[in-house]
């Protein structure tokens, strides 16, 4: 199951085939809260910098926020991945202490 990602592309970041990677990736967030209800992701570019910001929405929970900065796009979305997992990972260890 998976929820549609809403991309944002600014200073002309974001082809097409950068967003099925990112699509793809996300899917692995799905095993720690498999009721996401909205993705929205952002592309932009500031000079040499390449950054992607993530937001996910799950029912009952504040909006998971993640931002990466790199020189190389693939890599920002890979730690922005890496930074929603500890998150997302955090988050269900603490429901299930309860």
């Amino acid at each position: 199951m998976s929820t549609p990602i809403q991309f944002t592309n600014r200073n002309g970041a974001g082809s097409e085939s950068l967003k099925l990677l990112t699509q793809k990736k996300f899917e692995n967030l799905y095993k720690f809260a498999p009721n996401i209800t909205k993705i929205h992701v952002t592309f932009n570019t500031d000079h040499l910098m390449h950054i992607v910001d993530a937001e996910i929405h799950i029912p009952k929970m504040k909006p998971i926020f993640a931002e990466a900065k790199t020189e190389d796009m693939y890599k920002s979305i890979d730690l922005v991945i890496e930074k929603l997992t500890k998150q997302m990972a955090k988050h269900k260890e603490k429901i299930s202490e309860h």
